[in-house]
């Protein structure tokens, strides 16, 4: 599956497609690229709104963009600190 950034982040993308090369031409160097998605958690408040609004169900319906079959992905930051500790 090839990743294709929009405009605004076709830089970070270089750089980690230049990270992963580094990896691939040495024998004693691993490079990994983790994309996580949304993290939440942790004093993140970003989403609390969010969150605190599905909780309640205040309003009862939430609102949703477009027909509502968008999917953001999202992961605690400690869920990611427990993945990227068995990458290598």
């Amino acid at each position: 599956m090839v990743r294709e950034p929009s405009a605004e982040y076709e830089r970070w993308k270089t750089i980690e497609t230049l990270a992963l090369s580094l990896g691939s031409n040495k024998t004693n160097l691993n490079t990994y690229v983790i994309c996580s998605g949304v993290l939440y958690g942790e004093g993140e408040v970003g989403l609390n709104i969010h969150f605190r609004s599905a909780w309640l169900q205040d309003p009862y319906a939430l609102p949703y963009i477009d027909d509502g079959d968008n999917w953001i992905p999202m992961i605690h930051v400690k869920d990611l600190a427990s993945v990227t500790k068995y990458v290598y």
